[in-house]
This record gives structure tokens, sequence and C-alpha cells, in this order.
């Protein structure tokens, strides 16, 4: 039997949700809705639910105990704040403000939900709210998750300058930042997944995309897991529909017939090309005679007697209904002293236009339900669970509170679960000799992390230049079984050469969403050829195929053994000089740099697309001397080339042997001993 869930509703429309979620047995505790037309539809489709108004009143109501707190939080803030026909006021105009209206009662609820589980949240926008210059979503996703700081969506580029997720606007001389239509953030307050859903994946042909938002403080409930398990339903549906179905089913093409037999045929969304298969975004304007935006439909008749003709109009408000998947009529209703046969046209198209798709609402309904009873099923979750949470550009991990760690190597090493070219685990009881005590360890190129999984620090700063691979530790962090199961099907599935080169082509295409992509590039490294982790000058992974067809090891026990630790550790996707000018007094450095090739042999030194060759060797050695100044301790190790041992010398460094096997070699019997260094400053 499922769990009857609660719902509030805000900014509530002609409420998509109650019509949606009444089939799952979910009950409506309160409606917010101020425009009056909408309020009218409400008390006539919902006499029962209170409407509470101006949503803006509803924390204080929430806290003093006049309301209830009800399990689930959902509304669709206005629009027109963020979009192009609203004059994208954004977070300036009082409308876009009503979104951190929206997160501060949503804290209200978790506050009084206190001794039992948090509410799950649902927002919904239009994608604009993805590009704004003033970062409006970064600053919703911030206040949800619980950060001080607004989040971005990566590091933004010098004045005049572009990238990925930032675009220059020269007109205004700002940076507009551009966050991806899909991902998850995890912060001391909350996870929040986000994901932009076209609605005519879900049985409406009405092409109508929009941004929805999932979080929740759960710690059985995995937001992320909601909307991208949400996604694959969305990509195994069907957006083609035949011409035999009619208009005035939900399912409308761009032709079919009427009830008078006549031909329909469906122009305009701005297409020259010919009919349009599914509907144009219905908007909450109705009439425009706009043929970019509205959808115009053409009859051919026949006549009694006579030549057939053709006749030209807009969709009606019942067709609006139908397209959003509304029943009919959903709308008519008596308003203002006249019948419901006399309700207003405009009225309808400006309510049906601004609400959510029904059908969109029942299935992330769905999701949710079969989340929290599979929640349920497996009882609470471990309370010391580790939480990822970004701040900036980072990613820590809390741990409940308890004595710091001792400093020094484990008992019982963990082997790292990537392959990476120089990696340390062979070495780890000599580095034991040299890594001293500290209050953290800072690491400026973390690669597989054998150094941060088997030394004990109070707390820990990795960070990498490859963002692929932060990013893997980021959603490893905060996201472990989602991770861990795409990854396995993957390694599993990955018995041909035309196989991987599916997983390469996905993961360089560059389109999943974060936690996919993580399992991508964790998939890739263990069938790749030794695992080598290469890049072209376009940035593009070009690894071949380890020729393994059933032989690939999943390193099932070492990725839960990382996942498993309780610890202070913050991920970085930065260069090695932002990482060590974080660095001052109590940390310990330690770097393990792409390694400078001996005399006459040929090193790997390209781990991304910049390369890495002896002028960055210099300038690393001289920001390692400059943190010894401010206070910190520094290890290092290199190639024993004659170059690297000048280099430290010159700069104070101790140096010593490090005997070392490299497990990066074409040839399995050209894995020799090696004559490397370690060199440290230490006061």
């Amino acid at each position: 039997m499922h769990q009857q869930l609660t719902f509030g509703s805000v900014c509530s429309g002609i409420e998509s949700a109650s019509l949606a979620w009444e089939p799952l047995g979910w009950r409506a505790e309160w409606l917010s809705e101020i425009a009056p037309f909408p309020s009218a539809v409400l008390a006539h489709r919902y006499p029962g639910v209170k409407n509470l108004g101006d949503m803006s009143k509803i924390s204080s109501q929430v806290l003093a105990g006049e309301i209830a707190a009800p399990d689930v939080l959902v509304g669709g803030t206005p629009c027109q704040s963020f979009s192009l026909a609203g004059n994208e006021g954004s977070l300036n105009d009082p409308r876009g403000q009503l979104t951190l209206t929206f997160v501060e009662l949503a804290n209200a609820i978790d506050t009084k939900r206190r001794g039992s589980d948090p509410s799950i949240i649902i927002w919904e926008n239009v994608p604009g709210v993805l590009r704004k210059a003033d970062n409006a979503f970064g600053c919703f996703l911030s206040s949800l998750v619980g950060e001080t700081d607004a989040l971005e969506p990566g590091s933004r580029p010098e004045h005049g300058k572009s990238n990925e997720r930032w675009a220059w606007k020269k007109k205004t001389g700002q940076h507009i930042a551009c966050w991806p239509q899909s991902g998850c953030v995890y912060g001391p307050q909350r996870r929040v997944a986000w994901r932009t859903i076209n609605a005519e994946h879900f049985g409406v042909a009405q092409r109508r995309r929009r941004v929805f938002v999932v979080a929740s403080a759960r710690e059985d409930i995995d937001p992320s897991e909601i909307l991208f398990e949400f996604a694959r339903s969305e990509r195994d549906s069907s957006a083609g529909r035949g011409p035999e179905e009619k208009l005035s089913s939900n399912h409308a093409p761009g032709a079919g017939y009427d009830s008078h037999g006549g031909e329909l045929h469906c122009f305009g969304g701005g297409n020259c090309s010919g009919a349009l298969k599914v509907a144009a975004t219905l908007t909450a304007h109705g009439y425009r005679l706009d043929y970019d935006v509205e959808t115009f439909v053409v009859h051919q008749l026949q006549a009694d007697e006579g030549e057939p003709f053709s006749g030209l109009r807009r969709l009606m408000p019942v067709e609006y209904e139908r397209l959003q998947g509304f029943p009919e009529d959903w709308t008519r209703i008596p308003y203002n002293g006249k019948s419901s046969e006399q309700c207003e046209d405009a009225q309808r198209y400006k309510a049906v236009g601004n609400s959510i798709a029904v059908p969109v609402m029942r299935r992330l309904g769905e999701w949710i339900q079969r989340e929290v009873q599979n929640a349920r099923s497996a009882g609470n979750a471990d309370p010391d669970a580790a939480i990822a949470h970004v701040s900036g550009d980072g990613v820590n991990v809390s741990e409940a509170p308890g004595i710091p760690p001792a400093t020094g190597l484990i008992e019982e090493k963990r082997r790292p679960f990537l392959k990476w070219a120089g990696g340390k685990f062979s070495v780890l009881d000599e580095l034991a000799k040299y890594l001293p005590a500290g209050e953290r360890l800072v690491e400026p190129f973390v690669g597989a992390g054998s150094v941060f999984l088997n030394f004990r620090y109070p707390s820990y700063l990795s960070a990498d230049v490859n963002a692929d691979l932060v990013n893997l530790y980021r959603q490893l962090a905060g996201n472990p079984d989602s991770v861990i199961r795409i990854a396995r099907q993957l390694v599993n599935g990955c018995v041909t050469n035309d196989k991987f080169l599916a997983i390469r082509d996905e993961f360089n295409g560059r389109e999943a969403h974060a936690v996919r992509h993580a399992a991508l590039f964790l998939a890739l490294n263990r069938t790749c050829f030794n695992g080598l982790t290469r890049y072209n000058a376009a940035g593009v992974f070009n690894t071949g195929w380890n020729k393994k067809d059933v032989d690939n090891y999943f390193p099932e026990q070492e990725l839960h053994s990382y996942a498993s630790r309780r610890v202070n550790h913050e991920f970085l996707c930065a260069s090695f000089e932002e990482t060590i000018s974080r660095a001052s007094v109590g940390d310990v450095i330690y770097c393990d740099p792409p390694y400078e090739p001996l005399p006459g042999k040929s090193g790997f030194v390209k781990y991304d697309k910049g390369g890495f060759h002896f002028d960055r060797q210099v300038e690393l050695a001289d920001h390692l001397v400059k943190a010894h100044q401010r206070g910190a301790q520094v290890v290092i190790t290199n190639s024993g080339a004659p170059k690297i041992i000048e280099l430290y010398t010159s700069r104070g460094f101790s140096v010593h042997e490090l005997k070392a096997k490299r497990n990066i070699s074409c040839k399995g019997d050209t894995r020799e001993i090696a004559k490397d260094v370690i060199a440290t400053l230490k006061h």
C-alpha cells in the first residue's frame, strides 16, 4: 500500500499538481494563488482546499503551527522575470524575488518538520533562468543547499572573454552565467538536482521545455536519482505521432480531422518548412497573431455543395487545455457574475499557458513515490553517511563531529579505483618517511588519490586541472551508488571496440548529466589502453580500447571503500598555482606532477590538452617555495632527470632517491625500476 503523501502548492495557478497526483492518493494541505481568475478555478475545482493567497506570508504561518508543514512543497514561481517575453528582470523583478521567498518557505517547512523526514521540494521555471547576468539560478541553488555565496557554473573567464559556462555580453559589459541543462549539487542543508524536461515526450503534443528542480534534506532519497531516472523514461518515450490521431486528443499531431470530418493542419512556431508535428510552446498571451510563437490551425472542409475550401484559426482554449494534459473545459467556469458558457477566452488562455503540463507532474510524482517507498523498505540511511556540498568551485565531504584522525599511513592500505600514470600506491611506505604531520593535506595533482586514501590528516584539499577527474570525485562523494551502478553496467558491457567507442563518443559529446558523465569517465579509465587518460589539443579523450572482452576488472570494493570514508575533504578543479596559493601554516603540500623525461627518453607529460613541460616545472617549484615561506611544509616527487635535481637543489629542497616501478608503458616488460626523487621543504 502506498504512503499517502501530503503537499503544499504555491503559485498554484489552475493546479496541475493536484490533478496529476490525485491518482497517487496524495492530499493537498493548502494552495496559494493571488491572481483572480486562477483563484476562481481553484475555488471551483477544489472547494475543500484552502487557498492561502500571498505566498510571502506562508512561512510565518507554518512556523506558528497555523497550517501544516507538508511532505512535499511544489511551485512554479513567476517565470516572466526570467523569460524574454517578461523582459528578463530576473532577481531585480519582484516576481523574481519570489524564487527566494520559495526557499524561505522550504526552510520554514523543514524547521517545523524536525524530528520527522524533511520535505521534498519541487520547483519549475523557464529555461531562461539558466542564463542570467545576475546568476539567478546560482543564487537559488546556493539558498537551497545552504551556502552563503552564490554558486557558479564554472570558473569565470577574464573580462571580455567567454567560455563554456560564462558568455561575455559586449553590449552590457557583463558575463552571463550559462548553467548546464542538468546537474546536481550537494550542500550542508540539502541535495539538489535539476533537469530541463520537454513535455512533448510525456503524452502531450506540445514542445514545452521547462527546468525542474528537485531538492531534499532527506538522507534516504537522492533527488538526482529521481530526475535522472525520469530523464531515462523521457528518452524511452516516443515524440512521433501518426497523422491519424486527432487534434482533439491529448496526443494532438500536426495533421488530423476535426469532429466535422474536416482535415486539419497546424503551422507556426517559427517553422517555415511545413506543418507541425507538435504545437509550439503555449504562452499566457493567447491571441498574439505571431507566427514565431503561436500555433495556427488550417481547416480543409468540404461543403454540402461546391468546391472544398480552407479556413485559418488559432488554437481554441479547449485545445490549450488538451495540450497541457488538462480535462476539457477545466478552466470554463462561472466567473465575474457570468456563466461558464460566457467565460472569457483571454482568461483561459492566460491561466492554461502559465500552467505546468499535467503528465510531466504525474510522472514526477510517480518517481518520487517510488523513491519514498524504496526508502521505507530499506529503512533509514546511515545517519553518519558522508554528504558532499559545493562551495564555489569545490565540493566538501562532511562527517559527523568526532575526534580528529591521527596523521600517518593507515595500517590496511586502500587501493585506488583508478588506473593512473605515475600512481603512488607502490611507494606509500617510502612516502611515509617524508610526509610530515599537519592540519591539512593539500594535493595540487590528485591523480588516482593513492596518497589521500592512505594517509590520515584532519582535513584534505585535493585538486586537479582535469575537470572530468574532479567531477568523478565529487559525484562519488555525493552520489556514490548511482555512479557505481552506471559505471559497472558500462564496463561489463564493453566487450567490443564498438561498445568502447560508443562510451567514448558519449563522454566526448559532453551532453550527459554530471552523475552519468562521472560514470563514463570511470568506465573509460577501466576499459581504455593501459588506463591512460589522454586528451588531444581540442580536449577530446582519444585513448583506444584495451581489447579485453571479458577481463575488465571493475573496482567495486575500492569504490565502496572510498565512498565509506568519513573525512573533511574538499575537491577543487583548479591549477596548481591557485591550489598552492591556498596553503599556509599547518598545511602539508604533496605534489606529484607529470614527470620530466629522463635524458634520451620520451616521457608522458600530456595529461591534459595544455601539456606540462620544463618551464611549468620551474613555475611549480617557485610556487612551492613561496608556500613554504608562508608556513606550509612541502613534499614533491619527480623523475631523477639531472635538470630536475638541479632545479630543486637550487631552490633549497632536500633531495632524496625514490625507487619506483613505472606503471604506464606500451609493453609490460619495459616497466622497469626507475630512480625517481622525492624532495622536501620542511620547518
